[in-house]
């Protein structure tokens, strides 16, 4: 038992209330994740253009997630793994048993990317909020601003390589 867990047991058998801060409610998980996988197309598709393909989803498969996977429009072969840009971020919005639980705070992980973007200086860390799932993705949509610049120049770069080879 953690020091949190102890400290629950205790106000529990005193009876005192202990007021948590709760960024996402269990009941009104899928409605925000909903909200923020629309304001993610929608804003990300705007800030980084045509060149990118931005796709967003809301899924229950083993618990509440979203998932955001990003690539270049013309990836080498037609494969999206192969885009320089090509990257999956995800937010778990559930416990470890699948199950909807209040969160006290919300984060998005970096699943996998393509290995140019280290070289490019491109580096993700986790993104957190205690406020609310939209706040995380604001800070989600802020990282990309941030890093557009290196990201157009990736893509740039793989033009000229196709360009160069015929491909």
């Amino acid at each position: 038992m953690d020091t949190k867990q102890f400290l629950k047991y205790l106000a529990h058998k005193q009876g005192i209330a202990i007021n948590e801060q709760v960024a996402v409610k269990a009941e009104s998980v899928s409605k925000e994740a909903e909200l923020a996988v629309k304001k993610l197309e929608k804003d990300l598709g705007r800030l980084l253009g045509n060149r990118y393909v931005v796709q967003a989803r809301y899924q229950k498969n083993l618990g509440s997630t979203i998932l955001l996977m990003l690539h270049h429009d013309k990836p080498a072969n037609k494969i999206p793994d192969n885009s320089p840009v090509h990257m999956k971020i995800m937010m778990h919005l559930s416990s470890n048993f699948g199950k909807d639980v209040d969160l006290s705070q919300v984060s998005w992980e970096f699943l996998t990317g393509h290995f140019k973007q280290r070289k490019a200086g491109i580096n993700f860390r986790k993104i957190n909020s205690k406020k609310s799932i939209d706040d995380a993705t604001n800070k989600l949509i802020d990282w990309f601003k941030k890093n557009k610049s290196k990201m157009d120049s990736l893509i740039k770069d793989q033009d000229e390589e196709d360009q160069r080879y015929g491909r």
